[in-house]
């Protein structure tokens, strides 16, 4: 979906930034042997927060910025997904948002985290399928309070849709 623009002015300055997000992006392998993502996931709901965690303080906020980059550079197993899904769960903050649908028109379950993680009042969701618990969107709309990002409140930020993830034998 092409980013969409206030006025002809803010289409100007996308298009002077080079565009981005015109084109989606797709990524294929791995991101390296540095990356969290190197080692197998756990499968216990513990083993998977500390994983996720690396290292830093484990809060929602953080699990809504690891969460879509971990579903990036890793194809997780069925248990693997299923501890993901139980981290969510057991994290305060976090709440279920009920079904929706995707702007790839896929059908979802919604979990949603509304707070300032990153210092703009933002409300966070991600979804997945409810049969498989792969990740098949996330999305960052701010609310009311924009700062300087010259956007109107409940603006998109930041959105990305997950079309297509396999495991290699």
């Amino acid at each position: 979906m092409t980013p969409q623009f206030q006025d002809g002015r803010q289409r100007g300055i996308w298009e002077k930034a080079g565009s981005v997000g015109k084109e989606p992006v797709r990524s294929a392998g791995t991101s390296g042997p540095d990356a969290v993502g190197a080692g197998e996931p756990p499968t216990t709901v513990e083993g998977m927060r500390t994983w996720l965690a690396d290292g830093q303080k484990t809060g929602p906020g953080l699990l809504y910025e690891v969460l879509p980059e971990r579903f990036q550079d890793h194809v997780f197993s069925p248990a693997q997904r299923a501890a993901v899904l139980r981290v969510l769960a057991s994290t305060d903050g976090i709440v279920y948002a009920g079904t929706v649908e995707d702007r790839a028109g896929r059908t979802g379950e919604a979990f949603s985290l509304t707070d300032r993680f990153g210092g703009l009042p933002n409300k966070r969701t991600l979804v997945f399928d409810p049969a498989t618990g792969n990740l098949l969107a996330y999305e960052e709309p701010i609310l009311d309070d924009t700062g300087r990002l010259n956007v109107r409140p409940h603006s998109v930020i930041e959105y990305s849709t997950f079309i297509r993830a396999e495991r290699l034998p």
